[in-house]
């Protein structure tokens, strides 16, 4: 069960922003290539994920227990790389969806449509049918609220 071990994650793409049209701002890649985190900095991003506004802390330790109990049992404590184990497998399909959750607080249908169609384009697409831990990406869904 993961506890303390903080763990390292490579990025997988790094690309540039596009540069304003200014002759002093350059375009740029992020140099780093990796991200290191504990567990308690994962539950902790995770419960701030799930909110839309900024969390009392108070309130988010339940929140935090919760991303805890979800994935605390299928990572080790020994290894220096996050990964998912076996354990968290719990078919023996080879294949997953992926999900993107999008809210708006606009009232226009087109807007909100606009929003859960490039949510869908822009951060699920281009990961089908690429390997995700011990599984394919084979489809996937963008939902809106």
């Amino acid at each position: 069960m993961w506890k303390a071990k903080q763990k390292q994650l490579a990025v997988e793409q790094i690309n540039g922003h596009n540069a304003k049209p200014h002759p002093l701002i350059i375009g740029r890649a992020p140099e780093n290539t990796e991200m290191l985190f504990t567990p308690a900095e994962l539950y902790g991003a995770m419960a701030q994920c799930s909110s839309r506004a900024k969390m009392d802390q108070r309130a988010a330790r339940a929140q935090v227990q919760m991303c805890r109990h979800l994935i605390a049992r299928h990572v080790d404590d020994k290894n220096d790389r996050f990964a998912l184990l076996g354990t968290a497998r719990r078919s023996e399909d080879l294949f997953v969806a992926l999900a993107e959750s999008k809210a708006t607080k606009g009232a226009s249908r087109a807007a909100f449509t606009k929003t859960i169609r490039d949510g869908y384009k822009e951060q699920v697409e281009p990961y089908l049918r690429r390997k995700i831990g011990s599984w394919v990406a084979s489809h996937g869904y963008a939902v809106g609220s």
